[in-house]
């Protein structure tokens, strides 16, 4: 539901501060992708970054979880910038 990712980009918005985020819409199988930068990532390991997000939707949008996979990308600032760096070079339209 469109509902959920705007609770989702809401949530993270408000506690992670991102300086990039994407949310997918729900798929065919009703999951989420969300791929999210922020600088408090800076000097966490990237499975600690991850469960912070997660903590987050248990915190305040727990039932985001009841029927579907949430698949969580977490990376710092400098991580992002090389990831979508890597991703415009590849493409030969950018």
């Amino acid at each position: 539901m469109i509902r959920d990712t705007i609770s989702l980009e809401y949530v993270l918005s408000a506690y992670a501060r991102p300086t990039f985020l994407t949310i997918t819409e729900p798929d065919q199988d009703n999951d989420i992708q969300v791929i999210i930068s922020s600088n408090i990532f800076k000097n966490m390991e990237p499975e600690d970054r991850i469960e912070y997000v997660f903590n987050l939707i248990r915190a305040y949008i727990p039932d985001i979880l009841l029927d579907r996979l949430v698949i969580v990308q977490a990376f710092d600032s400098d991580e992002i910038t090389e990831v979508l760096e890597n991703a415009f070079d590849e493409n030969e339209y950018f």
